[in-house]
């Protein structure tokens, strides 16, 4: 099971830990500096703060794929195990996630690579949603930028202060909820490519153990 084993040496739970241990660490550092409470004051739409419990929420779904997918690397990993016997119970742990009427020992490997990847498909969707939030909150920002200007009615300094502040305010939620749309979106991407990743290299590790497990079996061999 050597050529198991160099197939299988990222684990992706592994990874995800350390990803979600340094976001944790990022987070830690902007509650420290108050990065958040300037989020919170700064954006009166409530837009950047939605945004970011609706990454969180998408977050902790990929951590649960991602433990998924784990178990599967692990069970393609079993050093004591055959390749025929890992790929056997790698295939059991597939059909037993998968709608009792497609599960099948005989599914082509193809088709379990698009039911793992058809989980992600929320993921990428959550992303897609964040970047556009964050364009909403650009443009609503930039009404409330615009909006005093029409009712100002004379150009006295009082007027213009107010006027400078209230521009200032709506600017302030356009710039806070484009730069959270964008980091949200681009880090669920990233996180989800990485079980992307684990995805391509179970298959591609359960492909070699039905190809081996076949050499073996052949009379040939």
């Amino acid at each position: 099971m050597q050529f198991l084993k160099r197939l299988t040496v990222h684990d992706v739970w592994l990874d995800a830990l350390i990803l979600s241990g340094l976001l944790v660490f990022a987070a830690f550092l902007l509650g420290y500096y108050q990065l958040f409470a300037l989020l919170i004051a700064a954006d009166p739409t409530y837009l950047s703060v939605s945004m970011l419990l609706l990454y969180v929420l998408a977050s902790m779904r990929w951590l649960q794929l991602c433990y998924r997918l784990s178990r599967y690397q692990q069970t393609l990993n079993q050093p004591e195990a055959s390749a025929r016997e890992a790929g056997c119970q790698a295939r059991a742990l597939l059909n037993a996630s998968m709608p009792a009427a497609t599960a099948s020992d005989q599914l082509p490997l193809t088709a379990l690579a698009e039911h793992l990847e058809n989980r992600h498909a929320l993921g990428y969707f959550i992303s897609d949603l964040l970047l556009k939030l964050g364009l909403v909150g650009t443009v609503i920002g930039f009404i409330l930028m615009l909006s005093p200007i029409a009712e100002m009615e004379s150009f006295e300094s009082n007027n213009i202060r107010n006027l400078l502040t209230a521009m200032s305010s709506g600017m302030a939620v356009a710039l806070f909820t484009t730069l959270t749309g964008l980091i949200t979106s681009t880090l669920l991407k990233v996180q989800y490519f990485l079980a992307d990743s684990a995805v391509v290299q179970i298959i591609d590790t359960l492909t070699t153990c039905e190809n081996r497990h076949d050499d073996d079996a052949s009379p040939n061999a």
